[in-house]
């Protein structure tokens, strides 16, 4: 049985996919929720049940959900700001990717959560998730708008990513749309 808390939260991701599929298509914004139907890509991505072409992306945490809709490849992440710490991190990255985030302004302590945030962010918008290792993508540095990470071409293909990571209080967020850059 699915706690109640985890249960609202994956509700709360659904809700948050259709209010951004509505926004995203502003012709259907008097559309009811209830119309819009979240469904599985063989991938096991979120989707649209009557747009497959549009790409989804839903993440929660601690009460909050994330929905991210787009003509392209989309990932999304969203996590507690303390859920990595740096005992963890080399499990997950390289310490020259933690170095990198510390020198862009991310805060020491916040630092592992904001790269496994954005790492996981890249994975779901290849289709992967975390069925593959976090450690296939790779942070190579700052851009005007965030950051620049590539990961192996998967089903999406495409290899490098644009990353934006955001801490809002408690939380970070992290959103991958691919790069128009061709390599590091």
């Amino acid at each position: 049985m699915v706690p109640q808390r985890r249960r609202a939260e994956w509700m709360s991701g659904r809700v948050a996919l259709k209010r951004a599929y509505r926004a995203h298509r502003a012709s259907l914004h008097s559309m009811s929720l209830h119309d819009i139907v979240v469904v599985r890509s063989p991938s096991g991505a979120p989707r649209i049940e009557h747009e497959p072409s549009l790409h989804c992306s839903i993440a929660h945490a601690m009460g909050w959900a994330l929905g991210a809709v787009a003509a392209t490849p989309v990932g999304g992440d969203l996590e507690p700001a303390t859920r990595m710490d740096a005992r963890l991190a080399p499990r997950f990255s390289e310490a020259s990717e933690v170095d990198l985030l510390i020198a862009g302004g991310v805060a020491r302590e916040s630092a592992p959560t904001v790269l496994w945030t954005l790492k996981e962010a890249v994975l779901k918008a290849r289709e992967t998730g975390l069925a593959s290792h976090p450690r296939t993508v790779r942070l190579w540095g700052r851009t005007e708008s965030g950051w620049f990470a590539s990961a192996p071409v998967g089903a999406s293909g495409v290899r490098f990513w644009d990353v934006v990571t955001l801490r809002r209080g408690p939380l970070c967020l992290a959103l991958a749309t691919p790069s128009a850059e061709e390599s590091p």
